[in-house]
């Protein structure tokens, strides 16, 4: 495969998967609607082709010429306020690339970066909208694979772990919603970019729940990056509906959150993912959390 399409490619995921690729193999296109990221990563990556454009517009994205050997689809809302945004960011963006693909004379090969919430028993946007987007991945005929990845960090996070550091580098008290001894099942984002690497070099159909492989709490995946940063804040454990009060004045003053309500409801979930030897599958190595987070330096505004 010689020519491949990240779309939604400015993000985490796809600063990571820039960072992995054969540029001197492949020919590379991201196409995202975020300028800030866009020209940015245009100015690192200068042999990378770089197209500003929202996916969720039908008539720009008719205009896209999708001659790709492989499409690697990414774009979605992590984090928002009003499903409206994440209909039209995941499940429009996605609707409009297929129904795009529909018109080119060959079909490129897809692989959809889903989500670990589609197992989940969430049912906040996110996850509805993670949902709706995998089953029309499903039900096209294109020759696919299905990514389920957990809750990933690393160099280019600007909304999850990062959100969080920030706030504890900022303020002398950081509110903990309960005991914070929920289950993460963190992710190394380079990790991932390797899995799509090797199903951009070695073509993999079916669906795979890509898991961080160790079971951590909350707690202690703050107060790793807490040691790790050096904040001085102190992590206090809060009634969750005290934090949840919390989380609604703050949607009141701005929408500008760095966590949400619904965000909260899915972290006090009793749940974990199914691990499966995804290194093995897919010829990479696990990092494990302690290693990762010394691996880079959040870049804090």
């Amino acid at each position: 495969m010689n020519k491949v399409l990240l779309a939604g490619g400015a993000g985490l995921v796809g600063q990571s998967l820039l960072k992995v690729l054969d540029h001197s193999e492949l020919q590379i296109t991201v196409a995202d609607k975020d300028a800030f990221l866009v020209n940015k990563l245009r100015s690192e990556f200068s042999d990378v082709k770089f197209i500003t454009l929202d996916l969720s517009d039908g008539e720009v994205v008719k205009k896209l010429a999708l001659s790709f050997d492989c499409i690697v689809m990414m774009q979605a809302l992590i984090k928002g306020l009003e499903y409206y945004d994440f209909h039209q960011n995941t499940v429009i963006s996605t609707q409009n690339l297929l129904e795009q693909i529909k018109n080119q004379k060959v079909s490129p090969y897809l692989i959809h970066v889903s989500s670990s919430v589609i197992n989940s028993r969430a049912d906040d946007f996110y996850t509805q909208s993670k949902r709706e987007q995998e089953q029309l991945v499903k039900d096209s005929d294109l020759k696919k694979v299905i990514l389920r990845p957990t809750l990933m960090y690393g160099e280019g996070d600007n909304k999850h772990f990062y959100a969080l550091i920030n706030l504890m580098r900022k303020f002398p008290f950081f509110p903990l919603p309960g005991s914070g001894k929920y289950i993460r099942q963190p992710l190394y984002a380079l990790d991932f970019a390797h899995v799509i690497k090797d199903c951009i070099q070695d073509p993999k159909a079916g669906i795979f729940n890509i898991s961080g492989l160790e079971f951590i709490t909350f707690k202690d995946c703050l107060m790793k990056f807490k040691r790790h940063y050096r904040c001085f804040s102190l992590i206090i454990p809060i009634p969750v509906f005290m934090f949840r009060f919390l989380l609604r004045v703050a949607a009141f003053i701005t929408k500008k959150v760095p966590f949400t309500e619904q965000q909260l409801d899915a972290l006090i979930i009793p749940e974990t993912f199914e691990r499966i030897d995804w290194p093995t599958i897919f010829n990479t190595t696990y990092t494990k959390f302690e290693d990762g987070i010394k691996a880079f330096v959040y870049k804090f505004k």
